[in-house]
């Protein structure tokens, strides 16, 4: 005797804890099996994005079923970035920031002056995800210009909208810039990773070290292992080679002046 077992892969964009009805692809496949065969069915998911569950709450993305009886299927995936925030930013002065446009455009992305936008964070940072943000808009273009006063000191970031682009972008088509901290004076020491994408085995640059400093430089996998650990002095740039796997990277940066986690991600070729 035979049954119908079907089964349907969806691309669904997963935000929080939640699943939601966003797909930027779907596709499905029946197959006719013999009644107690097995089976194996594969959760694959497209450029950029990552495989989180079945919808019965399984992580194995590729499982081996009993046909039984009739079923369905339903992969859910999310970006493989919902924070994402390594785009450098040079500061000019005390009282002026600037996306770094030269340095991003070399890299493939490219994007006019209207699809910047400023924002100071007000309490924590927000989520690309939330839905309801309260960080302040405080001005649009390639450049940001603060007052020399206490009244707009505080945290600053710049997001780009890629959505006009034309081009199919990860993250949901949104980029943010690092994170300024502004003080009134000079803002604290910037670290930055670039670039933040990476090939298997390919090699990324860690600027903005401070070479007075001891620096602790250590870079942990997608499932939080640590993969190696430096400690550097005299150095104002270092080298560190991308992850062998593809996936989200964490790299923490410590020293008397700064303390930050950098991301990248590492396409499987």
């Amino acid at each position: 005797m035979k049954r119908y077992i079907i089964y349907i892969i969806l691309s669904t964009l997963s935000l929080g804890a939640a699943a939601q009805a966003a797909s930027p692809r779907a596709g499905y496949k029946t197959d006719t099996l013999e009644c107690g065969s097995l089976f194996t069915i594969k959760a694959t998911p497209i450029e950029g994005y990552r495989f989180v569950s079945w919808d019965d709450g399984s992580t194995d993305s590729v499982r081996v079923m009993d046909a039984h009886e009739n079923a369905v299927y339903i992969a859910f995936f999310a970006s493989n970035c919902a924070e994402w925030a390594n785009w450098p930013v040079i500061v000019l002065y005390d009282w002026l920031l600037m996306l770094d446009v030269k340095t991003i455009n070399n890299t493939g992305y490219f994007f006019d002056e209207k699809d910047v936008t400023w924002y100071r964070v007000v309490g924590e940072q927000d989520s690309v995800a939330a839905e309801i943000k309260d960080d302040a808009v405080v001005g649009t273009g390639y450049y940001l210009t603060l007052e020399q006063s206490f009244k707009n000191t505080g945290d600053y970031y710049a997001e780009v909208d890629l959505s006009t682009s034309g081009v199919a972008y990860v993250c949901n088509d949104v980029m943010r810039s690092v994170l300024v901290h502004y003080a009134g004076t000079e803002p604290e020491h910037i670290v930055q990773l670039w670039p933040n994408m990476a090939m298997q085995g390919g090699t990324m640059k860690l600027v903005g070290l401070d070479p007075d400093e001891e620096t602790q430089i250590s870079v942990y996998s997608t499932e939080g292992h640590l993969m190696e650990s430096f400690t550097v002095t005299g150095e104002t740039t270092w080298l560190l080679r991308a992850g062998a796997v593809g996936g989200c990277y964490h790299v923490h940066v410590s020293s008397p002046s700064v303390e930050t986690v950098l991301k990248y991600v590492v396409y499987a070729k």
